[in-house]
């Protein structure tokens, strides 16, 4: 994208709340940003596809869906070709990741009604970030015990993704009961 500006480390943020910004409604691209700087991308390049590609300070990733029953989401670093994060997602879009390291954590559910409301855990439970649906977006509150992570990037960006997916399926079945004669 002409113009845009460097895309920061999230490590490097020193606030703590980020929000994810719709950018171009027809193309899906999604900023993640303070008020200041740009910390990650997630975009569609095709309509109606699951596979987004996301840009980080780390690199370009690709992201994809798989599955129907037993749905799972496969990170992919652009630069090669093994996947660097799996994630299972449950019916409730309930995920555990597992990145390449070994390293798992959690993104649950809080809130089922009006506005999301998500966390991100560790493997002890511990809360690492909070997602909150707003009027214009969505944001990321960033527990200071999160700053450590070297997933932190990637755990905004598959946070905001499954939410994605949600709001997306959401849509579909709304559609779907309207038009249901």
């Amino acid at each position: 994208m002409q113009g845009q500006p460097p895309i920061r480390r999230i490590e490097d943020f020193r606030g703590t709340t980020l929000k994810w910004f719709l950018t171009k409604a027809f193309h899906r691209h999604y900023e993640l940003r303070s008020e200041r700087d740009l910390y990650a991308t997630l975009s569609w390049p095709k309509r109606l596809s699951r596979i987004a590609e996301a840009q980080t300070a780390q690199g370009k990733f690709t992201i994809e869906t798989h599955g129907v029953l037993h749905r799972y989401v496969a990170v992919k670093k652009q630069s090669a070709d093994m996947e660097y994060v799996h994630m299972q997602l449950d019916r409730g879009y309930n995920g555990a990741l597992q990145f390449i390291d070994g390293r798992t954590y959690n993104l649950n559910r809080i809130s089922y009604f009006w506005r999301f409301h998500w966390t991100m855990t560790d493997a002890n439970k511990a809360l690492l970030c909070t997602f909150r649906g707003t009027r214009r977006g969505l944001e990321v509150i960033i527990e200071p015990i999160a700053r450590h992570s070297p997933h932190l990037t990637l755990m905004t960006i598959l946070g905001w993704y499954v939410i994605c997916l949600l709001q997306e399926e959401m849509k579909t079945a709304v559609h779907a009961a309207i038009l249901r004669p």
